[in-house]
């Protein structure tokens, strides 16, 4: 995602430098971005110039530091991830109570439990029947109360992460009639 951050530094003698550092890099002059009013932004080229030319996908450590005229400096550290990569690696199918068959895309049942793995965190949402859940910092989920019809049944649900990255996961599961349906 385009990421930036926004700060302030005042001070009643003034600022007289404020730099910034990213990770373990140098310290860079900022002066000249102090707006009147004390605030600042880095955009995300301002960034990736801080970085080496690119920002690297990952945590960072943003360090400003503001000092006045007397020498009294005050550094402001920001933590941050960034991350422009959707999830992947997702999957789902039915859960073992309800499964027919042995991979878990067959069930005779009109409402199952989806179980699945995505992302840790992510949010998985079944738009066509507005069910959302989140997995668990283990990436495993569970979404209960998904309606199936008789026959074929393609599901469409979406995989966004914390930065707000998504991926489709498409499944398609068949509902079998049950015994007594047959009969």
């Amino acid at each position: 995602r385009d990421v930036a951050t926004t700060g302030s530094a005042t001070d009643a003698v003034g600022v007289v430098t404020l730099t910034a550092q990213l990770d373990d890099g140098t310290a860079t002059d900022l002066l000249s971005r102090l707006q009147a009013d004390g605030t600042w932004t880095l955009s995300a080229a301002d960034l990736a110039t801080l970085g080496g030319g690119t920002l690297a996908e990952g945590p960072h450590t943003l360090t400003v530091t503001a000092a006045d005229a007397a020498g009294n400096a005050r550094p402001a550290t920001v933590r941050f991830t960034y991350d422009t990569g959707a999830p992947s690696g997702g999957t789902v199918q039915v859960s073992a109570v309800d499964a027919s068959n042995a991979d878990g895309t067959a069930t005779a049942a009109a409402v199952i439990v989806l179980k699945g793995n995505a992302e840790p965190g992510s949010t998985i949402t079944l738009a066509s029947q507005n069910l959302t859940v989140q997995a668990a910092a283990d990436g495993r989920f569970q979404m209960p109360g998904v309606a199936l019809a008789l026959g074929s049944n393609t599901l469409e649900l979406t995989i966004a992460d914390a930065a707000g990255n998504s991926q489709t996961l498409t499944q398609t599961l068949t509902r079998t009639a049950a015994p007594s349906e047959a009969d």
